[in-house]
């Protein structure tokens, strides 16, 4: 990872060609003294470096400054017999001339030395140790000049600064392949007391390159890198610190990237430089970036540092040395780029940003490796527009991977895709308080010590914000996964979709909420897996406030082979619905509901648990449409003293405990009367008494004793085998019934399930639920019976005072007889008499009884059909109103000889018909009434004897014998 030079390729890059054109005035350095030349400048006056023409580098200097008026001058250096064999060294303020005078102008300076005849090349060495103080290695004040080949040393201050007179200068140079601070190997320090290089509000300075242009700059006092930009705001000259690059350099480092040779503060420092390049996206265009735990690798300060990109970079150390504070610091830049660059083993913080500046900022592709405390760190000022996109970085060992504390005012918006987060203390702890949208979407939480991601909300009121993560991964983290806590005074609204979660050693996901009264919570949780995770899937607690203000939504999640339970909400009010999801194999309930919650459990799939939903403490909520089978204990217990729980509709079947457990302790026995303290008040189940299969039809009798006057849906289950206690399963839902008991708290009731069918070898059982949704355990299994005949009518018509019941059969096998019921009510129904059955009879019977004394007003009936064996099963009711059609029925004069008075009192539809004895309709007339009505019927016509008019009207049917003489 790092960019290394080679050492025995040094010679080689000695021959690449610098980027001027070199056709003006040449300066040639063949001494090592520091004399100056009192003649620069004069007319045909040149430093040549010819014999007898002894050429300073200061000489050189002071003659290109006075040449300066051409495009580009030259110096080189050909220095004869130079001692050693390493670097030739210039001992600058030797003479006592001081530091160098600045570089006006446009110069090329190639600091390798030929001596010609096939000598050795050898780099120029400039010492600063005799230059005294405030002495810059080399002063760049004009444009276009381009560095290269030097050591640079012990120098008071810079080693090179490039400025203007006065700034903005014209910038426009390149440094290429010096050592700045270090020795002529490049592996031991010997910095300037300043900076290694300070661009001083100067443009468009390139510090560095691809292909053998990196720079050396370390072990320096000052910065390795400082570009300062001028603050308008403070002084009245323009910002001219920008488009500057400094790539491919190593900083802090020796010539091997190997033994660190810190710089006395950071490694790169931009103050107030806007739009400058650290680094590139090409490949070798970062720098090596080595320094000390008291400094950082790249600092960026100042309003005005906007639109700086880094790239590419390492930055920190295997290994070697003390560590950064920081990796790359941020303190007031905007609109900021960081990709690429690998930060390794920093002491503090790997990427750590204040943003206090609206704008867009980008953190890509950065590896964090290593033992940092915190990988990327983020504060923020107040009131900014800001929006971070943080997209495929990784994130390996660090403490805290990220790490965000959002500012009260302004709107975050956030970006986060497609990171991995591995291993470490902890993944992510971010506090969220401003307005916007975060997105996490695709990143990898995973491996860490502590929670994956841990975030909490805690906008105010008036602010409006929302977190959404989908596609993400949770793993194998020591303790959550995904770690939420809510306190929003605000509207915060949160999405998780198709997040996968699993290994964790608690919990894949838990949220807590304690929200204000102004607040507004939207919870989504859709088409997520929590799966193996050492305590819950997914658990929802809250400090039971405020709990309208909370609205969460689980849909179509899976919840599997968790260690204690899948699903788990604790003071929590899911009044839409715990949704579609498939909650399996959990090593404790599927579902648990504690403390006050009250939810909703709709049309999910809860199987292989230890029990499929457990209820306790005061929770309560309704299910429906589930299906709850093959767990290891009770389908769904209630554990605690909640009432109004409603379980209607769903498939409960397969469990080793019972299908409903009131109580949690196995089969609970009815008692007398209504409601007792307990889970749904220890609400009784039916009595069947009778299941009876009637071809197609299912006729369900029983019996139910509970409070007295109160109306129950009793419903009705059919089930392939019963349960080891011999009470019940659900497993399909046949229909219910309403029900009302009497004053003594009874009813009985029959059931006719039309269409509805069932096997003669499953079992049938039923609940029982009052109106405040309180659902009973599963009755006690019946076998259902299928009485051999079809009744295929039964009425009650009147006569005078008497009531006729007429029935028909047909395919009768083996009865034995019909009781005859009746009932004043509806429900207590006593035996009136007996009817003799035929037994055995294919075609059909007819059948009838006469209640020669029936109840003042309506009257009701039913059959009890009653095989050889005792089977039984009852017939539907039927229902007379004795006294209101007898009321409105006249018929006089009877005997009669030619005409009959008819006279008809009521509203509706009337039909009369008149029939002899025999069944024969002899005439049928049909009268629409709103009153009263008197008719003549003309039966001059008819024979002597007897005859019957009939008059049927809203459902009842009346009987009148007359006589013809």
């Amino acid at each position: 990872m790092k960019l290394l030079f080679v050492a025995l390729a040094a010679l080689q890059i000695f021959t690449i060609p610098l980027q001027g054109n070199c056709q003006d005035s040449l300066f040639i350095v063949n001494t090592t003294n520091d004399d100056d030349d009192p003649n620069a400048g004069m007319p045909g006056h040149k430093c040549t470096g010819l014999p007898g023409d002894s050429c300073s580098l200061r000489a050189a200097i002071e003659n290109h400054n006075a040449n300066r008026i051409n495009p580009q001058n030259r110096i080189s250096f050909s220095i004869q017999n130079a001692p050693g064999s390493g670097s030739i060294v210039i001992k600058v303020g030797q003479t006592g001339l001081g530091p160098l005078p600045p570089i006006l102008g446009s110069v090329v300076i190639t600091a390798l030395n030929s001596s010609g005849g096939g000598g050795s090349v050898r780099r120029i060495e400039i010492d600063g140790s005799m230059a005294g103080p405030n002495a810059v290695g080399l002063d760049l004040l004009g444009g276009q000049c381009e560095i290269s080949f030097f050591i640079i040393n012990s120098f008071s201050s810079h080693g090179i600064h490039i400025g203007g007179t006065p700034p903005p200068g014209d910038g426009g140079h390149h440094i290429e392949n010096n050592f700045i601070g270090t020795d002529s190997t490049g592996t031991v320090g010997k910095g300037n007391g300043g900076d290694g290089i300070f661009i001083d509000n100067t443009p468009n300075n390139t510090i560095g390159g691809i292909g053998g242009r990196r720079n050396i700059i370390s072990a320096n006092n000052g910065y390795g890198i400082h570009i300062v930009g001028s603050d308008t705001t403070v002084s009245f000259q323009p910002n001219g610190a920008k488009n500057n690059i400094a790539q491919a350099n190593i900083i802090g480092y020796d010539f091997f990237s190997q033994k660190l040779l810190p710089n006395g503060l950071d490694a790169v420092a931009l103050e107030n430089a806007p739009s400058n390049t650290i680094g590139g996206t090409q490949q070798n265009q970062g720098n090596t970036i080595g320094s000390s735990s008291a400094n950082n690798g790249i600092s960026i300060k100042g309003s005005l540092s906007e639109g700086i990109s880094i790239q590419g970079n390492f930055i920190g150390q295997d290994s070697v040395g003390a560590k950064f504070k920081a990796g790359i610091f941020c303190r007031g830049g905007k609109q900021l780029s960081i990709e690429g660059n690998i930060l390794t083993n920093i002491d503090s913080v790997g990427i750590d940003i204040f943003l206090d500046a609206s704008g867009n900022y980008n953190i890509l592709k950065n590896h964090f490796d290593g033992d940092m405390k915190i990988g990327s760190k983020f504060r923020f000022g107040p009131g900014q527009q800001v929006t971070i996109t943080y997209q495929n970085n990784f994130h390996l060992n660090n403490g805290t991977a990220f790490d965000a504390q959002e500012s009260l005012t302004g709107a975050i918006n956030w970006v986060v895709a497609g990171d991995t987060i591995r291993a470490g203390m902890a993944g992510a702890n971010i506090l969220f308080q401003a307005a916007g949208n975060k997105n996490f979407t695709t990143n990898r939480w995973e491996g860490t010590a502590a929670v994956g991601f841990n975030y909490v909300a805690n906008v105010g009121p008036g602010v409006q914000a929302k977190l959404t993560q989908t596609s993400e991964l949770f793993a194998n983290n020591g303790l959550q996964g995904n770690y939420g806590k809510i306190t929003a005074g605000g509207e915060f609204a949160v999405t998780m979709m198709d997040i996968n979660g699993n290994g964790n050693g608690k919990d894949a996901c838990r949220l807590d909420f304690a929200v204000g009264g102004s607040a507004s919570v939207i919870v989504n949780s859709t088409r997520n897996h929590w799966v193996l995770n050492g305590s819950a899937g997914l658990r929802m607690v809250s400090d039971g406030n405020n709990l309208d203000l909370i609205q969460v939504f689980v849909e179509k999640d899976q919840a599997d082979r968790n260690a204690m339970v899948g699903l788990n909400f604790l003071n929590m009010k899911l009044k839409h619905s715990l949704a579609g999801s498939t909650i399996t194999n959990n090593g404790g309930p599927g579902v648990q509901l504690d403390g006050t919650s009250d939810v909703r459990i709709d049309s999910n799939t809860i199987t292989g648990n230890a029990v499929g939903v457990l209820i306790n403490d005061v929770a309560t909520g309704s299910m429906s449409a589930n299906t709850i089978t093959g767990n290891h204990g009770a389908g769904v217990a209630l554990a605690g003293t909640g009432t109004g729980i409603d379980i209607s509709g769903n498939l409960i079947f397969g469990n080793t405990g019972l299908g409903i457990d009131l109580g949690n302790d196995g089969v609970t026995p009815n008692h007398t009367g209504g409601p007792i303290p307990g889970p749904n008040n220890f609400q009784n189940h039916p009595v069947l008494t009778s299941a009876i299969i009637k071809g197609a039809d299912t006729i369900i009798n029983g019996t139910l004793n509970s409070a007295a006057g109160a109306v129950y849906r009793l419903e009705f289950f059919s089930n392939d085998a019963c349960n080891t206690t011999g009470f019940g399963d659900g497993q399909t839902f046949l229909g219910f019934k309403m029900v009302t008991t009497d004053k003594t708290g009874n009813v009985s009731f029959s059931d006719t399930l039309t269409g509805v069918g069932v096997s003669a070898s499953s079992v049938i059982t039923s609940t029982a639920t009052d109106s405040t949704g309180s659902t009973s355990e599963f009755s006690a299994c019946i076998l259902p019976n299928a009485l051999p005949l079809h009744l295929l009518g039964f009425t009650a018509t009147t006569d005078g005072n008497f009531i006729i019941l007429n029935w028909t059969t047909a395919g009768e096998r083996n009865t034995k007889y019909f009781a005859v019921e009746r009932s004043g009510d509806g429900g207590n129904f006593a035996v009136l008499g007996q009817v003799q059955a035929a037994g055995n009879a294919p075609q059909e019977k007819n059948y009838s009884f006469i209640d020669r004394m029936p109840l003042p007003g309506t009257n009701f009936y039913r059959l009890e059909m009653i095989d050889l064996d005792g089977r039984f099963t009852y017939s539907k009711m039927v229902a007379v109103n004795r006294d209101a059609l007898t009321d409105a029925f006249f018929l006089f004069p009877n005997p009669t000889s030619n005409e009959l008075s008819l006279q008809l009192s009521g509203s509706g539809l009337f039909t009369v018909r008149l029939t002899s004895t025999d069944g024969r309709i002899l005439n049928k007339k049909a009268f629409q009434l709103s009153g009263n009505m008197s008719t003549i019927l003309d039966i001059s016509a008819l024979s002597k004897g007897v005859y019957i008019l009939t008059v049927e009207n809203a459902g009842q049917t009346h009987y009148r014998k007359f006589i013809k003489q």
